[in-house]
């Protein structure tokens, strides 16, 4: 409801709404009542609306040296 007027289309980051549910999800699972647990999940879900922005790529920066590096193995002190 809040970004139907807006120019670009809007979904929920998945990230962030996964961080969230496993922080309420064993309320849930133990809750008397899971309604409300489930009112406050999908609410904070959606407040993590990120704008789509269609037919943006952009070709990721080569850094130099970010070649295989070979570390000495590892010697126990006697």
């Amino acid at each position: 409801e809040k970004t139907k007027n807006r120019e670009h289309l809007y979904q929920v980051n998945r990230f962030q709404a996964l961080s969230s549910m496993k922080d309420t999800i064993v309320k849930l699972l133990t809750a008397t009542n899971p309604l409300i647990w489930v009112q406050r999940l999908t609410k904070s879900m959606a407040s993590y609306c990120n704008a789509m922005r269609l037919n943006r790529c952009y070709n990721r920066k080569k850094r130099l040296g970010t070649g295989v590096r070979v570390r000495p193995a590892y010697k126990p002190h006697t």
